[in-house]
């Protein structure tokens, strides 16, 4: 069931959430197209994750115990590896009241995704963040 997400194909993400019905349904979803799914419970496993090996693409919370989604892109956006600030930081939060969207953004995530998702827009919405990061100046 590859399709039009066929570039995804075999490349890894890690998903960060503290909540286990989020994280299943994302690595479901995403391992439908045959891409490599890591999946970390807190943002202190992210953080390991992501120095042990280099991913694609990060969908994480905000709001989670311990190292928060925010502290969580601080780390990344910081870090001195350009395998980690490179990365594609992607928020997936319930957080969806008005103002956040901008705040995740000016923090340094290239995208916002709302909780609870819908599958075709959640894939469609990651693919057109990354396209938009990707894409050359126009």
């Amino acid at each position: 069931m590859v399709g039009q997400y066929s570039a995804w194909a075999g490349k890894k993400v890690l998903i960060i959430d503290n909540d286990p019905d989020s994280l299943t349904i994302l690595q479901q979803l995403l391992e439908l197209y045959d891409i490599k799914v890591t999946c970390a419970y807190s943002g202190k496993e992210g953080i390991a994750a992501l120095e042990q090996q280099q991913f694609y693409c990060v969908l994480t919370d905000i709001v989670m115990p311990g190292v928060s989604g925010w502290e969580l892109i601080a780390f990344v956006r910081q870090h001195s590896d350009p395998a980690i600030c490179n990365t594609f930081m992607i928020a997936v939060t319930a957080h969806a009241m008005s103002g956040d969207r901008e705040h995740v953004l000016e923090a340094g995530f290239d995208g916002y995704i709302e909780k609870p998702i819908e599958p075709a827009v959640f894939l469609n919405a990651v693919q057109q963040i990354i396209d938009r990061r990707t894409l050359p100046p126009a």
